[in-house]
């Protein structure tokens, strides 16, 4: 079995890199052609997923400082969810040996795996 299309198109934003990168489609055939690495794979999707889910409740409530007896923790939950993650991510990136490309999370953090064309 492997990743399926949109498994695809995760893995290759997650890790920082275009759609148009083609030389990925190799990494995510080999990684998906052992079944405890694609396990693995669609764990850390779910996680991510997840963290995606949860950043978009705290841009949500970013305003907010309280609600009755719930205090929000605004910008520090917001660095603290995409902090972890880039921690998630950067064990995707270990399980298909490739180095991170664009932070997903968007920061000014350098989190390297520059790519040079030409």
């Amino acid at each position: 079995m492997a990743f399926d299309a949109d498994e695809t198109l995760k893995i290759q934003h997650y890790l920082g890199f275009s759609t148009f990168y083609f030389y990925m489609d190799a990494e995510l055939i080999e990684v998906g052609a052992r079944a405890e690495g694609e396990d693995r794979v669609r764990a850390l999707l779910v996680d991510l997923d997840d963290v995606d889910t949860r950043l978009k409740l705290a841009l949500d409530n970013l305003a907010l400082v309280k609600a009755e007896d719930v205090e929000f923790r605004g910008e520090d939950e917001l660095e603290a969810l995409r902090n972890h993650g880039r921690n998630l991510i950067q064990r995707l990136a270990i399980l298909f040996g490739v180095e991170v490309g664009d932070d997903y999370y968007g920061s000014s953090v350098d989190m390297g795996g520059e790519y040079q064309v030409g």
